[in-house]
């Protein structure tokens, strides 16, 4: 038997080599036929060998799935002092059925911080990242957290953040003042006569810090 060409329909199904040189009586020849399915569902095919058509048929199935879904959307950090660090978390939940990996987080802000720089979540479980805002000037900041992931649905998701720096309000210390005391706190002067004099003591005291 002289050359044999072979070939196959649709896409999803290749077969190798796509030429048989030649075939003595009795012989074999092995090819390789392979089915990728770009897609869910049944693909039909067939493979042309020669003048021969061999029906082709299989069901492409998605794999298991990571899902990746968050506790929250955003982060307010309020108002926080210059020079002071307020911490935040939100936890990151894996709905599907495979393994998540967060490989990548990423802030656009250098004022908020996060922790840790990637996650490993099983499905069914969930892991926590810590934000933090740190301000050094007065005034409202803003910034998007991101977050890269093996979720073929959702590659990136988002957190939106927010605050304020405050300076400190220093509260000065109460002005010293001056306090009076008298001792005795009353004076009797018991009975005297009319035109005579008595005459008694009264101490003068400054308990204060003036």
């Amino acid at each position: 038997l002289g050359e044999v060409k072979l070939s196959a329909t649709p896409a999803a199904f290749t077969v190798a080599p796509a030429v048989v040189a030649s075939l003595a009586a009795g012989a074999t020849a092995t090819v390789n036929v392979k089915f990728t399915p770009a897609s869910a569902g049944v693909v039909t095919g067939t493979l042309t060998v020669g003048e021969l058509s061999v029906p082709l048929r299989g069901v492409g199935v998605l794999a298991p799935q990571p899902a990746i879904d968050l506790s929250l959307r955003s982060l307010d950090f309020g108002e926080v002092a210059l020079s002071q660090r307020k911490e935040l978390s939100l936890s990151v939940r894996n709905r599907g059925a495979a393994p998540l990996q967060v490989t990548t987080i990423a802030v656009n802000n250098a004022l908020f911080s996060f922790r840790p720089a990637t996650l490993s979540v099983p499905a069914g479980a969930e892991r926590e990242i810590t934000v933090a805002f740190a301000p050094t000037q007065a005034g409202a900041q803003t910034a998007t957290l991101r977050l890269a992931s093996n979720d073929r649905a959702n590659p990136e998701v988002v957190v939106a953040l927010r605050g304020a720096g405050v300076a400190a309000v220093v509260t000065p210390p109460p002005a010293a003042e001056a306090r009076i005391e008298v001792n005795p706190t009353s004076l009797d002067f018991g009975s005297v006569g009319v035109g005579g004099t008595k005459d008694l003591t009264l101490a003068l005291r400054n308990t204060g810090k003036a």
